[in-house]
């Protein structure tokens, strides 16, 4: 039986426990995770943490030791991988995007799976869930991911009551994931979206939103290239609470696609125009800074490209935190390999990935390789406590700094060796 490898979840965990469960029950490898969320007043696993891992364990027919709210200490031995359907429900507003980021790479190695996820599905510092079906899905979808990720119910904060399902009608088991190759940004295409409302007083506020995003993009974009947003007016039979977000992706004529949302929160003050104009400037600072993903995007890829079957490039902008802590968590777990090379203002992640055709399968490359010694310290960790309250529409500790995922902030993290 393979060792336990055991990580120091310190004061963060959330993406730890994501990564860690996810890459640990396709590795088929036990990991143990303690002082969960250390530092924090109260520590231990959250509703949405616990929920998560516990449906790893379903899915992996693993044994799962220390599940239970507020444990600081939580450890898995995973099985034999099998199919059905997995619901989740977090009871809050917590992120139900965040719980569909760490059950995907596992419902890819089944014979054909589904996930329902019920909580909050458009809350400040998680992936929205329309950047998710707009920009991640088709990304994914040059590894050879066939999925489908819908939106059944919008949730906001403090409510929930939100669901999405993810789909996978073809596993992958006996063929891994393709290698990409993302290096040319290209030249930008056209720019598409969406803005919704939810809620007898939005509904008015989305032309504002709209025009005000055409008009910053017209501003600084050839005329020739097309901005398409739909508008759509959600009902109580499809969006529980009231909310207003505007979605953009850039596409270039290279393959290349980049997100960004803007709420409409009233701690922000900021009007439907302003929200507009914010996700219009966000959208252009991505698409000029010469990566070929955004910043929130870019770790959500690497775990496919360490799956994947021989050495994946992408050219990114500034390193997030959240990418920095994801490679040093498949390195410690998979027999992969990630290579940074900065150029200029980007720097290119390549990988070479363990080929996986089965739960704890890898190609006979990947077999001579060993896996990287957990680093004593590590450089950041990631604290998303101030998703406890269920995605609270409030900035998290330290918010905003440069190279920041959502949701991270610089903390040590310490590895233990492995026991």
């Amino acid at each position: 039986e393979k060792p336990v490898i055991t990580v120091d979840g310190d004061a963060g965990g959330g993406q730890i426990l994501r990564n860690g469960f996810s890459l640990a029950a396709l590795a088929q490898q036990p990991i143990k995770v303690v002082n969960i969320r250390g530092a924090r007043t109260p520590p231990g696993l959250r509703p949405q943490h616990l929920e998560g891992i516990t449906m790893v364990n379903r899915l992996c027919g693993g044994r799962l030791v220390g599940a239970e709210q507020g444990s600081c200490e939580v450890a898995m031995w995973p099985q034999g991988f099998t199919s059905g359907d997995f619901k989740v429900d977090t009871g809050t507003a917590g992120s139900c995007t965040l719980l569909a980021q760490i059950a995907l790479p596992c419902l890819l190695f089944t014979s054909g799976s589904t996930f329902s996820g019920r909580g909050g599905t458009d809350v400040n510092w998680s992936p929205p869930i329309d950047e998710m079906r707009l920009c991640l899905m088709p990304l994914l979808q040059r590894f050879g991911v066939q999925a489908e990720l819908t939106c059944v119910k919008r949730g906001f904060f403090p409510r929930g009551g939100g669901e999405i399902k993810l789909t996978v009608a073809e596993g992958h088991c006996g063929r891994p994931l393709r290698p990409i190759s993302m290096t040319d940004p290209g030249t930008l295409s056209r720019v598409y979206g969406q803005a919704f409302a939810a809620g007898a007083n939005e509904a008015q506020q989305l032309d504002h939103m709209i025009e005000e995003a055409r008009r910053v993009l017209r501003g600084r974009l050839a005329p020739e290239i097309p901005i398409d947003i739909e508008k759509v007016l959600e009902t109580p039979d499809t969006a529980s609470g009231t909310g207003t977000a505007i979605t953009l992706v850039a596409a270039t004529d290279t393959g290349c696609l980049f997100g960004a949302t803007q709420f409409k929160d009233p701690k922000q003050r900021l009007s439907s125009a302003d929200c507009g104009a914010k996700a219009a400037e966000t959208l252009l600072k991505e698409v000029g800074g010469g990566a070929c993903v955004d910043q929130f995007v870019q770790d959500q890829l690497l775990i496919f490209m360490a799956l994947a079957d021989g050495t994946s490039e992408v050219r990114v902008g500034d390193l997030t935190d959240h990418t920095k802590l994801a490679i040093q968590t498949a390195e410690s777990l998979l027999p992969c390999k990630f290579t940074l090379k900065p150029e200029g203002a980007t720097t290119v992640i390549s990988c070479e990935g363990v080929g996986l055709t089965a739960p704890g399968c890898f190609s006979e490359e990947a077999k001579t390789r060993t896996l990287a010694p957990p680093p004593a310290v590590a450089t950041t960790s990631q604290d998303d406590s101030h998703l406890d309250n269920g995605g609270a529409p409030h900035d998290p500790p330290n918010a905003g700094g440069k190279g920041k995922g959502r949701g991270s902030r610089t903390k040590g993290v310490r590895w233990s060796s492995p026991s």
